[in-house]
């Protein structure tokens, strides 16, 4: 029996969070047989410079309420709480000072992949976790045709999580939202009642994210 935990970490802005993010967090805990998965809303994601991101206490509160049920997902602020930019790099060694001995498995989606030769300190990410890439495609070849040379080399660490097609997007939701139409079964319950009580996203022309 294992002694080392293994965690899963889901960034993201979550803006909103979404039953296809959950779908992805179970799929990860499970495939790669994980004992939690971490989400970790982003404070200022400096990918996405002159966006407006929604404030990241109300981001934070909905992933809380959509975890809430499951005793495998927990959410952190350690992003929310950070002064400056938001990078990997920084949130991976702060959650390896709480356990040392942690495998950590950073779960990105399959878009972002080109952007990772971009991405702060990527080196110094590899030697602290395996990135495990969010693909709905089984063929080995298929995956490695696009991915940047930053993936490449025996010492990368990296896996790919096989899901199903959830063709849910935040930017869809917002949309939705701003244009007064039904977000029914896109997100939790709970998330959708804390949107609607507290008037979020109803503003129109609002940004990707």
């Amino acid at each position: 029996m294992r002694n080392t935990m293994r965690i899963g970490v889901f960034g993201g802005t979550f803006d909103p969070v979404h039953s296809g993010h959950l779908i992805v967090a179970e799929d990860a805990r499970i495939q790669l047989e994980l004992d939690w998965i971490l989400f970790v809303p982003a404070g200022y994601p400096w990918m996405k410079e002159g966006t407006n991101v929604l404030q990241g206490k109300h981001r934070l509160r909905m992933v809380e309420l959509a975890i809430q049920d499951n005793p495998h997902f927990r959410v952190s602020d350690v992003e929310i709480n950070r002064v400056g930019p938001s990078y990997s790099v920084d949130t991976l060694e702060e959650i390896l000072s709480w356990d040392q001995q942690a495998q950590l498995f950073l779960i990105i989606g399959n878009d972002v992949v080109s952007d990772l030769p971009q991405w702060h300190r990527m080196d110094r990410v590899f030697e602290l976790c395996t990135v495990v890439i969010v693909t709905r495609s089984v063929h080995e070849k298929e995956r490695n045709i696009s991915m940047p040379s930053v993936l490449k080399g025996e010492r990368r660490r990296v896996a790919f999580l096989d899901t199903i097609a959830i063709d849910i997007s935040s930017t869809e939701i917002r949309r939705r939202f701003a244009a007064g139409q039904s977000n029914q079964y896109r997100l939790p319950q709970v998330v959708l009642s804390y949107i609607l009580e507290e008037g979020l996203y109803l503003e129109e022309g609002v940004p990707d994210a």
